[in-house]
């Protein structure tokens, strides 16, 4: 459990402007709205991340864990 939310935690500090920048090169290969879509999921994926380790503690994993 605490492999999983070291990930959530680890995704809340992804830089989104390298995400956009990705996306921007990709907007020679695919449709502008696919590349328009990749940044705006991480967006809501890191925002929705930052709620859930807000929220839970580290604590409450170890306890189901064991």
């Amino acid at each position: 459990m605490e492999i999983g939310y070291a990930f959530f935690k680890q995704f809340v500090s992804i830089d989104i402007s390298k995400v956009e920048s990705a996306a921007e090169a990709l907007e020679k290969i695919y449709p502008f709205a696919i590349t328009e879509y990749y940044p705006a999921f991480v967006n809501l994926r890191v925002e929705a991340c930052k709620r859930f380790v807000t929220e839970n503690g580290i604590e409450r994993f170890l306890k189901e864990s064991n």
